[in-house]
């Protein structure tokens, strides 16, 4: 079969599979060809050989069954980086981009090179109040490391500092600041548990991308939505369906982390602004808290600082 034959009969299979079925079949064969994506549009006649199309057509099954194209294609990129991912992490989000905004809007003094600066989405909420030679920053929950690694080499001064209760999930983190080049201390912890006590009053910044998803009021079937079925739950939601008893504990435990002037950062689900912000106002009475918005106008990150 050729490359235009081959696109033509698996966008059929993923109809109502996936949102976007010729980009995934397209992405899957450049993959497997191992060509750029206008490889197809220049050489629609090419012919697969035998053994590129058993590979494809694996891969194509596997997607069919919903499994994300970022565990297929085992990379997905975050703030112009390509960082490796598995089922033992989170896929990173484009959302999630918006953390990185915030804290590089804030810290502007401390950005040495600023690759990404037209990406910027946000103004700055108010600087952090920085009283280290160099900030700080402590990421909560890393998973695939994309915040700690992403922030490290935006801020090379920076010191980051970065847990993760899954010693699967910081194996695939290391991976990926070997890859990137990124020196940061990673720490296996549930939240601040395991991070040796001389680290306390001493983070000028804490980031967060906790679990936050209610699984049982997410419809699995739906096609942008499938693909939660695959994720480590772990990192979805929290033990005991609570989806922001995480998102609590982290407020209520990170002032003895944090600087006298330090920040907390930490994403939120689209539904859940009003109620943080709530346990936010109780555990920081004397800072400011603030609720911003994604580029869909819903709520996704609180600052308290």
């Amino acid at each position: 079969m050729n490359v235009r034959q081959v696109i033509i009969k698996a966008v059929s299979k993923l109809q109502g599979i996936s949102a976007t079925p010729r980009l995934d079949v397209e992405l899957i064969l450049t993959h497997v060809l191992k060509k750029e994506p206008v490889f197809l549009l220049i050489h629609p006649e090419y012919l697969l050989t035998k053994p590129q199309l058993t590979k494809f057509k694996k891969l194509l099954a596997t997607r069919k069954k919903g499994e994300p194209m970022a565990y297929l294609l085992q990379k997905k990129e975050f703030y112009g980086r390509v960082f490796y991912v598995d089922e033992r992490v989170l896929i990173p989000r484009p959302e999630t981009e918006l953390l990185i905004d915030t804290v590089l809007g804030s810290l502007k003094a401390y950005v040495t090179h600023l690759p990404h600066a037209h990406k910027l989405r946000v103004g700055t909420p108010g600087n952090f109040g920085i009283r280290s030679p160099w900030p700080r920053i402590l990421d909560i929950g890393t998973g695939s490391g994309c915040v700690a690694i992403t922030l490290k080499k935006e801020l090379p001064k920076a010191k980051l500092v970065a847990t993760d209760i899954s010693g699967t999930a910081l194996t695939v983190a290391q991976k990926n600041a070997r890859n990137l080049k990124a020196n940061i201390k990673f720490i296996k912890s549930d939240l601040f548990a395991n991070i040796p006590k001389s680290y306390k009053k001493s983070f000028d910044v804490i980031v967060s991308n906790p679990p936050y998803v209610n699984l049982h009021k997410t419809d699995l079937t739906n096609p942008r939505s499938i693909g939660l079925k695959f994720e480590p739950k772990i990192a979805l939601q929290p033990a005991g369906g609570d989806a922001v008893s995480l998102i609590e504990k982290i407020i209520t435990e990170a002032d003895d982390w944090l600087t006298p002037t330090g920040a907390l950062l930490i994403e939120i689900g689209f539904n859940q602004g009003k109620q943080v912000k709530k346990l936010a106002d109780k555990a920081f009475p004397k800072k400011q808290i603030k609720i911003l918005k994604d580029l869909s106008q819903k709520d996704r990150i609180i600052i308290i600082r």
